[in-house]
Parts: C-alpha cells; sequence; structure tokens
C-alpha cells in the first residue's frame, strides 16, 4: 500500500467569511472619486499651514492636525521609491477568490505629493525593477469611483513635473460608501478538535481531555496541559449543563450574525470541565443575564461538523 493510502485523512474546516461594510468618506474622498471615475484625475489635499500634499487626500493634516479643504490636482506621474514582487496566491478580498500571481507592487511617490502610496506595477520581473524608476497610472476603461479605477503604475521614462494649481473644493455632500470583504479560509483543526466536534453532531456529547497528573479536563481539548505539559489522551465526557462565568451582550445586527439580536457571547464553564468554553446564550431579554447562571446546550438537528453544531445555550 502506497504512503498516501496510508496517512489519515486531516481534519480541515473550510469558510468564507462575507463582511459587508459602510464607510463615511467624507466631502474629499467624494470629489477625488468623482474625478477619478469621470475624468481619470488624480488629486490631493493640502494642508493650509504646512503646504504639505496628501494622496490619496486627508480631511485632516497628520502634523499640524488642521482640517484641509483644498483639492490639488495632480500628475499622474511619479517615481517608484520601493517595491516587491509577491509569487504567492493571496485572496482578493474583493473577489473571495485568489489572486493570480506573480505580480508587482509597489511604494510610489506622485510628483508634488509629499506621501507615499502603494499599488500594483506592470511588471513582474523584480531584476528590472529599481528604486527611482519613472512611473505613470495606467486607468480602467469603465470605471466605479475607487482605487481600483487605476488598474495599475507602468514603467516610464520621462522626467518629474512640477506640482498643479490649486483648485477648491465644492460643497459636496458627504457619501456613505458601501463594500464587503470576502474571505475564504481553511483551518487544520487536527485530531483533538475532529473527535470533539464529531461527538458533539453525531451523539450529542460534549467530551474533554484530562491531564494524567493534576487531573484538570480541557473543553474544548487540547493536546498539551498548559499547567504540567504533560500531554493528554484521555476523553471524558462532561456535562452538557453549566455556569456562566462571563458574558457580553450583542445588541446590534449585521448580516454575518449567527443570531438574530439581542444575544450574548459567554465564558461557560461545563459541569465536570476546569476550563471554558465560549458560545451563544439565547436569552430575549439581556437583564436576565447574569454571573454564575445556569445554561444548558442546544444541539442542531442537523450537524455540519461544527463547534455550531452546539446552536446555542439556554438558561436553566
Amino acid at each position: 500500500m502506497s504512503r498516501g493510502k496510508d496517512k489519515e485523512k486531516v481534519f480541515q474546516i473550510k469558510w468564507k467569511t462575507d463582511l459587508p461594510y459602510r464607510y463615511s468618506m467624507g466631502k474629499l474622498s467624494v470629489q477625488f472619486f468623482k474625478e477619478l471615475k469621470e475624468n481619470k484625475k488624480l488629486h490631493g489635499s493640502k494642508c493650509p499651514k504646512c503646504g504639505k500634499v496628501y494622496f490619496p487626500p486627508r480631511a485632516v493634516c497628520a502634523d499640524c492636525m488642521v482640517e484641509m479643504t483644498r483639492l490639488i490636482e495632480l500628475y499622474d506621474t511619479g517615481t517608484l521609491v520601493g517595491f516587491t514582487v509577491v509569487n504567492y496566491p493571496f485572496v482578493d478580498p474583493q473577489t473571495g477568490g485568489l489572486r493570480p500571481f506573480p505580480y508587482g507592487y509597489g511604494l510610489f511617490k506622485l510628483d508634488g505629493v509629499d506621501t507615499y502610496t502603494m499599488h500594483f506595477i506592470d511588471e513582474v520581473d523584480h531584476t528590472k525593477l529599481r528604486v527611482g524608476m519613472r512611473v505613470k497610472a495606467v486607468f480602467k476603461e469603465e470605471r466605479e469611483g475607487n482605487l481600483g479605477d487605476i488598474l495599475y503604475y507602468e514603467i516610464i521614462k520621462e522626467e518629474p513635473k512640477p506640482k498643479k494649481v490649486e483648485k477648491m473644493v465644492e460643497d459636496i455632500e458627504e457619501k456613505v460608501f458601501r463594500g464587503r470583504i470576502k474571505v475564504p479560509y481553511k483551518h487544520v483543526a487536527g485530531a483533538y478538535v475532529e473527535k470533539f466536534i464529531t461527538e458533539i453532531g453525531k451523539n450529542n456529547k460534549i467530551m474533554g481531555v484530562k491531564c494524567p497528573k493534576c487531573g484538570k479536563v480541557y473543553v474544548p481539548p487540547k493536546m498539551i496541559c498548559f499547567n504540567c505539559f504533560e500531554k493528554m489522551d484521555e476523553w471524558v465526557e462532561v456535562s452538557n449543563q453549566g455556569s456562566v462565568k462571563g458574558f457580553t451582550v450583542v445588541t446590534h445586527s449585521t448580516p454575518v450574525m449567527p443570531l438574530e439580536p439581542p444575544f450574548a457571547y459567554a465564558l461557560i464553564t461545563l459541569d465536570g470541565s476546569n476550563t471554558e468554553i465560549v458560545h451563544i446564550i439565547k436569552e430575549s431579554d439581556p437583564k436576565k443575564l447574569k454571573l454564575g447562571m445556569r445554561v444548558e446546550a442546544v444541539f442542531k438537528d442537523k450537524p455540519r461538523k461544527r463547534i455550531t453544531d452546539i446552536e446555542y445555550f439556554r438558561p436553566i
């Protein structure tokens, strides 16, 4: 039999987190993205006290703590001051998929700007890149009004340009930017977690491991005792009831919440265990929650081999 067939299958937990968010951009950013989308123009903000120019624009000068209300139209050219070539398939948070690689990523200083910005570059051979090279922004044909409208910066050969003439920001309403961050992940949980979760889903049993030296019972199970540094391989069943050692009440609803608020996340010590497990307490009236209260696990009818096969704990 081959080595591949002899090996046990490693227990992995796969999940994709999809986090919607809202971000209030402010007046300067509204104008910045409007010009980027409609006119393929870059703008920065200028401090009225020290004269420092920021790109992308900021509302407050980091040095003077003075509000900035002036935009400066910038050239789309600059100088490369640092770079790297990525040869690893990182997850693209906009799509949730793996970003094609290799790709170049650079640190730039645009002409007439006092700060740095980072973006993609159109070169994947690091031997062809060097600090001080000139770059120029390449824009998407179909733009959406975000930094992704700058497709990448290309390497060019030309001299730096002077600052552009300032212009005042128009009276623009603030805007809220909405987006989503998609983060898939794969966690190699190991044999102890696999047994722990399997017993919950298959038999509605909560199992822990016991230290052979000090007798401490760990739930969730650990391979090594934190007190004695002894390996633990004695499995013991603990009760599905326990006491609340601490909690926090969730009142704000988001699409990624496991339950509709209000509910609580709590530290629970199960009877027969010496450690705490973090889980949900379902209680319609948060004022009834208190330290030391007794709770009981409620198991899902259709387990998915997740810790959420314990759907929640309820007061008893």
